[in-house]
């Protein structure tokens, strides 16, 4: 592609997308982008040994970078970023390897952006996000009085989106600075909305956009519970990183910060009641609690 044609603009896409051990996944978002964007970046953190696809060696519209170890998806993220600016890139779509994006998603999200009169504030753009199989809307988000909720049939506007499906503004790197490496994991997108929000730029929800994504394991407790389960090292960085979070932003963000205070509460007694391998999650669990108090934050 040559350029991205919108209602009243020209713009250069470039996808970057953080694979880690599973390209089968990768392979169906590849073909899902097709023509919507002008690069895609992959940016391999796998820890195993692996013979990456021929397809993607050899495409021209595909960059791979190989990290020289798993560093974490922010630093991932972050070389992606970094290689779609040398290209040229004015947009960066930031998509996990189990997201699907659907046929005219960018386009969507574009033409509503060039159809707003406040363009200079808003910095992302994030489409609706499904759950793969299940049909149900998972983001936005916003914040309401002490609630963090889902966004009405009629809202355009989000406080928060996560990583896969956000499309953001080149220029805001250099104004907020890149993601934030010492998350290694979980709550990164967090951050990084709060940290626009707080620069008083807008974040921009298209409906008409579709992205469908894969949160986590579902599983049945012994009583016969949903839940979405994480490995026992998820919820060392959830812990922590929430927790981090919300002393960043707790003041400016208060809603926020208690509803995520009330997570962190709930999460305890989810492992107590639902989730199986209890002492070994709730010692990741007392792990991650007691790093955040001591700012110990390992990026390996």
């Amino acid at each position: 592609m040559a350029g991205h044609e919108t209602l009243n603009s020209k713009v250069k896409i470039s996808a970057v997308v953080v694979v880690y051990n599973d390209y089968q996944s990768l392979n169906i978002l590849i073909k899902s982008l097709c023509d919507q964007v002008d690069m895609t970046v992959v940016i391999d953190n796998s820890s195993i040994d692996h013979v990456v696809p021929e397809h993607i060696l050899k495409d021209k519209n595909i960059v791979y970078h190989r990290m020289d170890r798993n560093k974490g998806l922010g630093a991932g993220l972050n070389k992606g970023i970094y290689l779609s600016e040398n290209s040229g890139a004015d947009w960066v779509l930031l998509l996990d390897q189990d997201s699907v994006v659907s046929e005219n998603m960018i386009c969507s999200m574009l033409n509503e952006y060039d159809r707003r009169i406040d363009q200079e504030k808003i910095s992302l753009i994030c489409p609706d996000v499904f759950l793969q199989g299940e049909g149900s809307r998972q983001y936005p988000l916003y914040s309401g009085m002490f609630l963090i909720k889902r966004l009405t049939e009629t809202s355009d506007k989000a406080d928060f989106a996560i990583t896969s499906g956000s499309m953001i503004k080149m220029s805001l790197f250099k104004e907020i600075g890149f993601m934030d490496e010492q998350f290694f994991i979980d709550y990164i997108d967090y951050d990084f909305c709060l940290r626009l929000r707080s620069e008083g730029y807008k974040i921009l929800y298209v409906r008409e956009a579709v992205l469908t994504h894969e949160l986590g394991e579902r599983k049945v407790s012994d009583i016969g519970i949903k839940y979405t389960g994480h490995a026992p090292e998820r919820i060392y960085y959830q812990t922590r990183n929430r927790l981090s979070v919300v002393q960043r932003y707790g003041v400016r963000f208060p809603s926020f910060a208690m509803m995520q205070i009330l997570l962190f509460l709930l999460k305890f007694f989810k492992i107590i009641l639902v989730e199986d391998r209890k002492i070994l999650r709730l010692q990741y669990y007392f792990k991650g609690i007691s790093d955040f108090f001591r700012k110990q934050y390992s990026l390996t």
